[in-house]
């Protein structure tokens, strides 16, 4: 297996943890490991009370890695739009504006090819 396989392999299992059946049995498993450790936190067992929460951490680590593509995925429209606005006003500066251009070209923005 070379390093490729190894890689793919990797981002396979960080691809599987972003599917939703994942993430509700993610937060399932929180809300009841949570849930125990804090029974077992007020009945002074501390023995359960730290496998409980051993066994919430990772469901934690998961729903927050969703949670953060999430929010990513929502704000990077948003966040691109922010960046063409505030970047309108600098175009009548000629490097700004080839800098543009040269960006537009290579990325085929809006669609339009270079037919010149």
């Amino acid at each position: 297996m070379d390093s490729g396989q190894v890689a793919g392999l990797t981002r396979t299992r960080m691809v599987r943890l972003l599917d939703f059946p994942v993430a509700i049995a993610a937060m399932v498993g929180l809300v009841v490991f949570s849930a125990v450790g804090l029974t077992a936190i007020h009945d002074r067992a501390w023995i359960p009370a730290v496998l409980a929460g051993l066994l919430a951490l990772p469901c934690a680590l998961i729903v927050l890695l969703n949670i953060l593509v999430e929010t990513a995925a929502i704000l990077l429209p948003w966040l691109a739009a922010a960046a063409v606005v505030l970047s309108v006003p600098l175009l009548p500066i000629p490097g700004v504006r080839r800098w543009a251009a040269r960006i537009m070209e290579q990325h085929n923005v809006f669609g339009m090819g270079s037919g010149r």
